[in-house]
């Protein structure tokens, strides 16, 4: 006789399953399968992943064993739970099926009424784990719930002391959505995890999920704790995910209530796409913030001994992709002019564009003492960079994508008629140079 529901329609009941040394067998090898992977790994049971004749992209962790070939009935002997996450729902059902007539624990992923048990979302922090079920019914709200009790451990954990009354009094409520999602945007600079700012670091362990592009090292971000999904780009490469992918799986992620980190080789300002996910997920409404790195034209000058500027030798700097090469002279609106120590002389600066060609309406980002406690920003066009008043220690910046930042990101905004890009969709046009313009007196 199947077992029925409560009158609450409650069917799982939560438990905490010692796994440690238990043989699992987990089927599939996309996401889900990943994740499943991490999680029981994480509690010490003995994982092998069948990936039903699937070849996996990714590098296999040495303490995985990975069959890449079709299930067979015979690898249940000796497993203890299953999970079923393979993209053919009939299939995973059969699994199941199969699994229960050995008396084995059956997980079939999405398919709540085939399962045995479901996995809930999970808070982990030192001996504590604090998990949240929907009872299959609704994962969001419960990535969601988690996430919103994680928010407040800290003031949980100051009083270890405190009574399961007290626990419950302090206990947030949540009701799904984006509430506490973010994306941040993370450089991680160019290869040496030893150049990665504390922000950065401090950051990656605590996101749910880490997004990294082809050229971050797998093994740099072992020691952080959230889950990694490769979602690299490579020139030439069909393999490659598409730029839409990504910014659906970075908005998919926010919607669930997660934490996520995009991480980005370098600096994510520099030919990184950052553009077009900035403002994929605002259009969304999911808050998003850029934490910067070292870029690869820093380090490798720095690691080979020579500066990128030298007084009366070299002045400028100019950053290229070698995407557009041959083209013919780059046009002055197609490209981002960053001075350096520019605020005695922005009325010169402004008369040189203009006689190089840059139009009157051209948006400009002035920001003084950048990313220290009396940084101040301004922004405003081209035609009133002469009267405007700043003070140094100055970066002025100078082209279209100023024009795409909100206007709460400035203390003053005077910007009028803007052009404002839609990078909601990749754009055709090759990128351009950005170009680092030191301004000294030389």
């Amino acid at each position: 006789m199947t077992p029925r529901p409560s009158k609450e329609g409650l069917r799982f009941l939560p438990l905490c399953l010692n796994t440690a040394g238990r043989h699992v067998l987990v089927v599939g090898s996309g996401r889900e399968a990943t994740l499943k992977h991490e999680m029981l790994t994480h509690y010490g049971a003995r994982v092998t992943l069948c990936t039903d004749g699937v070849a996996l992209a990714e590098p296999k962790p040495p303490e995985l064993r990975v069959l890449e070939q079709r299930y067979d009935d015979a690898l249940l002997e000796g497993v203890e739970l299953l999970y079923a996450c393979t993209s053919d729902r009939e299939l995973n059902r059969r699994l199941g099926r199969a699994a229960r007539a050995r008396g084995i624990l059956t997980n079939v992923v999405d398919d709540p009424t085939h399962c045995d048990f479901v996995t809930p979302a999970i808070f982990r922090q030192g001996e504590m784990s604090v998990a949240v079920s929907s009872n299959g019914q609704d994962v969001a709200r419960s990535i969601a719930w988690r996430n919103a009790i994680r928010d407040h451990f800290d003031a949980l954990a100051a009083t270890p002391a405190a009574t399961p009354a007290a626990t419950r009094a302090s206990a947030p409520s949540a009701q799904g959505g984006l509430a506490t999602a973010k994306v941040w945007l993370v450089g991680f600079g160019p290869g040496d995890p030893e150049l990665l700012t504390r922000k950065a670091h401090r950051l990656l362990g605590q996101v749910d999920v880490l997004f990294y592009d082809d050229l971050v090292d797998p093994s740099a971000l072992a020691p952080y704790p959230g889950r990694k999904h490769y979602v690299g780009k490579r020139g030439g490469h069909r393999d490659s995910i598409a730029q839409q992918t990504i910014n659906e799986l970075l908005y998919q992620a926010a919607a669930r209530g997660e934490r996520v980190a995009r991480v980005k080789a370098g600096d994510p300002s520099v030919f990184s796409r950052a553009g077009e996910e900035l403002a994929y997920l605002r259009e969304r409404g999911v808050e998003v913030e850029v934490v910067p790195g070292v870029s690869a034209a820093h380090a490798a000058a720095a690691s080979s001994g020579f500066p990128l500027t030298m007084r009366g030798m070299a002045r400028r700097v100019e950053l290229r992709t070698g995407h557009c090469c041959g083209e013919p002279d780059l046009a002055p609106q197609r490209a981002t002019l960053v001075y350096y120590m520019a605020a005695a002389r922005l009325p010169q600066i402004a008369s040189e564009l203009a006689a190089e060609g840059w139009a009157p309406s051209t948006p400009v980002a002035l920001v003084e003492c950048a990313t220290r406690p009396a940084q101040r920003r301004l922004r405003t066009t081209l035609a009133a960079l002469p009267q405007t008043q700043a003070a140094a220690p100055l970066t002025l910046i100078v082209g279209d994508v100023v024009g795409l930042a909100p206007p709460t990101a400035f203390d003053q905004d005077t910007l009028r008629d803007a052009r404002r890009p839609n990078l909601g969709a990749t754009p055709s046009a090759p990128k351009e140079p950005m170009r680092i313009v030191d301004e000294a007196h030389l």
